[in-house]
Order: structure tokens, then C-alpha cells, then sequence
């Protein structure tokens, strides 16, 4: 999952809309602790990006919260989204990591 959110564009961390559905598809993919700091570690793509926000009742906080509550049941936005943003991004990593995934279950 962390090589998908590599490939991703700045730009979909600078957008809140955008910003908020990279979010929802990591928590569906881990809704750990572990989860939420890849999510800080993709809002540090924005220039915008504020610590503060991912700390108690910060924005990010808040809306991880909301994921947990059922938020995002009605959305569809799913880890697999993570691998199309990707894809879009930056087709060239993407592709190399997708074969790399590939070669690896044909083992």
C-alpha cells in the first residue's frame, strides 16, 4: 500500500475532497495506527500539510474517527481506489510495481 501512495501526485494531497478519499481508502485497508500515520505521511505531500492536524481532535483526527463510524460505507472508496489514483499519477511506477506484485504471486 505505501508503494501505491508513493506514486501519488502532490496534488491530491492539496485538495481537502481529494485529501479525505485518500483517507477513506487507506483506513478500509488498515484502520490502525499504522494506517493513519501512511495517511500523515501522504498529507506531507501538501504544502499545506500541518502536524497539528493529526493530533488529538485535529482535522485529520476527526475524520479518521468518521471513517471508523461508518463514513465511508456509502462511498465505495476502497483500498483498491489507492492503486487507481496510483495508476493515474504516475503510470510509470505504478506499472513496475504492479508487474513487481505480479512476478511475485506467479512464484
Amino acid at each position: 500500500m505505501r508503494s501505491y501512495i508513493n506514486c501519488m501526485s502532490h496534488t491530491r494531497a492539496n485538495g481537502y475532497e481529494s485529501w479525505n478519499e485518500v483517507g477513506m481508502a487507506i483506513y478500509d485497508n488498515s484502520p490502525t495506527s499504522t494506517g493513519y500515520r501512511m495517511w500523515e505521511l501522504f498529507s506531507k505531500k501538501s504544502a499545506k500539510y500541518n502536524p497539528v492536524d493529526f493530533e488529538v481532535n485535529g482535522t485529520a483526527e476527526t475524520s479518521w474517527r468518521g471513517f471508523f463510524q461508518g463514513v465511508n460505507k456509502t462511498n465505495k472508496i476502497t483500498n483498491r481506489s489507492l492503486r487507481f489514483w496510483a495508476s493515474i499519477d504516475n503510470q510509470e511506477m505504478f506499472n513496475t510495481l504492479f508487474k513487481r506484485e505480479y512476478d511475485e504471486v506467479k512464484l
